[in-house]
């Protein structure tokens, strides 16, 4: 069967709920720029997926851009993402993939309300 990895049980519980526009999960990352996250992967997951945004607590405010490296290659950026941008939906192939890296950037408008969040981040086999 299939099985999925939720990317953050070690710290379950540890901040309010992740919210990008009318949508509350109940797991992901939140983090703030500049934010680099690894993950050994070692080929054994198929996809990784998740819905990325700004936090609704910013009320329209922020800017960041997110990225995703797939054993040191870009393989997604999402380009400026604000407080008022639709959420980026995001599902990248990693079946041959070793490392990959979760990258949050600062979009060039300052560090004010930049709570990125990583929502329902996950692998898959």
């Amino acid at each position: 069967g299939r099985r999925t990895l939720a990317l953050d049980d070690r710290n379950a519980g540890d901040g309010t709920p992740i919210r990008l526009g009318t949508k509350t999960y109940s797991k992901g990352l939140g983090v703030h720029p500049r934010s680099e996250i690894t993950f050994n992967l070692n080929r054994a997951y198929a996809r990784f997926l998740t819905d990325a945004g700004i936090d609704e607590v910013c009320g329209g405010a922020g800017g960041v851009v997110f990225e995703v490296y797939r054993d040191g290659v870009r393989a997604y950026t999402s380009g400026k993402v604000t407080g008022q941008t639709a959420t980026k939906v995001i599902s990248l192939d990693t079946s041959t993939t070793n490392t990959l890296r979760l990258v949050v950037l600062d979009s060039g408008d300052g560090l004010n309300c930049d709570h990125a969040d990583w929502a329902n981040a996950r692998l898959t086999r």
